[in-house]
């Protein structure tokens, strides 16, 4: 009698997360660095969209809201160009503005390479000493002195600055 032993042999395939890959080890700091960016861009943008429905803290706003002002800057831009409000100048307003985040994070670090920066090419043109904010500096204040520049920086180039539109039409508080 003869036996027929027939072996199975089971194949274990252990299934590796890409986390422990060296990629995944890699990837690994970049997604948390992306994740906080994102909460940082998140509560940012919260903050001003809240913030734009509120008077400006402008003494030549007189109450204006943000969005008000900008409704405002179109309907100029339109009467002098005969244009509408293009995006090409919302998108320098947008690029004039972002010099404001740099601004107020030289504002912790006086005579630093950053702050040096800012006073003397950053602002050239706009003027440093009027769009510069001057609340108080403290941790707790960031979103507040960012917006304050960001009032003053799109008050400078859309009215005294460089478009040279008509002055604001103000509301009038009765």
């Amino acid at each position: 009698m003869t036996n027929n032993v027939t072996a199975t042999t089971e194949t274990t395939e252990t299934k590796v997360k890409f986390s422990q890959t060296p990629e995944g080890r890699l990837l690994k700091p970049l997604w948390f660095v992306l994740r906080i960016y994102l909460a940082f861009v998140l509560v940012l943008t919260t903050f001003c969209a809240v913030r734009a429905f509120k008077p400006m803290d402008l003494p030549e706003a007189q109450g204006m809201t943000f969005y008000q002002f900008m409704a405002d800057r179109a309907a100029a831009y339109k009467e002098k160009y005969n244009q509408p409000f293009v995006v090409q100048v919302l998108w320098f307003g947008f690029t004039v503005n972002s010099l404001d985040v740099p601004l107020v994070v030289s504002l912790y670090f006086p005579d630093s390479k950053l702050d040096e920066w800012v006073r003397t090419k950053g602002f050239g043109t706009i003027g440093y000493n009027y769009v510069r904010p001057r609340g108080k500096v403290e941790v707790t204040n960031f979103f507040g002195l960012l917006w304050e520049a960001v009032e003053k920086t799109s008050w400078k180039v859309f009215v005294t600055g460089l478009l040279h539109l008509r002055s604001p039409l103000l509301p009038t508080n009765k």
